[in-house]
């Protein structure tokens, strides 16, 4: 049933890097579709085997020998599973239950995994270590049980902690210079500081943009957003696909769009101008109420 909704919505799964290799190298098996294909790194400009880390839609007339097989002996991970449960329960072909319309009539309060407690204890080993350096952390444990989203906050924690080890360094020095100059805020050595950190920030963001698109890369996550599914709460009038002609899809009509960001305007504008109205009242009450205190202290 899992496959069968992977293959209905175009899950992705990592290919098994040294079984693409040989069917690369042997060609397609029918006539004349493509010949053999081999990659000559004479120049190689990344460690990385240009085998590895491919990700595609998966297919389910595909040979289970080409993807990666994982502790279970499955090409599905444990996060893969929760991920298509959850695809067909907000399906309405699937499981025939409309989650969002449940919680929304308080049928449901809500819905969550409960967690696999010898996995997390294989995570905590193998992630949870005291001492090491921020870049030594493997990440993978933590995508495979938490998804690639928390994956990738955590991606993110450990490239600004490795950078924030400079930033203190730097801080550091500063504090020292100052105190050392009987602890002056208008030290000449503040504005240096400062450029530094203005550098640092800069650096931590562009080098953040290289670290994001490496590990999505890696992970499969490049072109997220375009194999997303439709947002369960999304409200739009069914159309047939102009691509097919046939296919339904959910479009939300621009006149209605319009109309309620042209209502939401008018809702902001008018708070607005309550806001506007109000406040000066509120300080001259504030001034006369001071004035009536002063002159009650006076008479006292």
């Amino acid at each position: 049933v899992l496959l069968k909704q992977a293959h209905e919505i175009g899950y992705k799964i990592k290919f098994n890097p040294v079984t693409i290799a040989t069917a690369l190298g042997q060609g397609s098996k029918i006539p004349g579709r493509w010949e053999k294909l081999e990659f000559e790194l004479l120049h190689p400009m990344s460690h990385l085997n240009p085998y590895e880390h491919i990700h595609a839609p998966y297919h389910e007339d595909t040979d289970h020998t080409h993807y990666i097989h994982h502790d279970n002996q499955s090409i599905l991970r444990e996060i893969d599973r929760v991920k298509l449960i959850h695809s067909i329960l907000l399906n309405d072909d699937g499981a025939c239950l409309n989650i969002d319309k449940l919680i929304h009539k308080e049928c449901l309060l809500g819905y969550f995994t409960l967690h696999d407690y010898p996995s997390l204890k294989v995570l905590e080993e193998k992630w949870l270590v005291f001492f090491q350096n921020p870049y030594n952390q493997n990440l993978d444990p933590v995508k495979d049980y938490f998804g690639e989203k928390i994956g990738l906050f955590v991606v993110w924690i450990r490239h600004l902690t490795a950078w924030l080890i400079f930033a203190a360094a730097g801080a550091i020095c500063a504090w020292v210079d100052v105190a050392y100059q009987g602890n002056d805020p208008n030290s000449p050595d503040i504005p240096y500081f400062a450029a530094f950190i203005a550098v640092w920030s800069t650096l931590v963001l562009e080098f953040w943009k290289r670290e994001e698109h490496y590990t999505s890369m890696m992970w499969g996550t490049t072109d997220f957003e375009e194999n997303e599914q439709v947002r369960p709460s999304f409200h739009g009038h069914k159309f047939a696909s102009p691509i097919d002609g046939y296919s339904p899809y959910l479009h939300f009509p621009v006149w209605e769009f319009t109309i309620r960001i042209f209502a939401t305007g008018l809702v902001t504008i008018g708070l607005i101008l309550i806001a506007v109205i109000i406040m000066p009242h509120i300080f001259t009450f504030t001034a006369k109420a001071m004035a009536f205190a002063t002159n009650i202290f006076y008479f006292f």
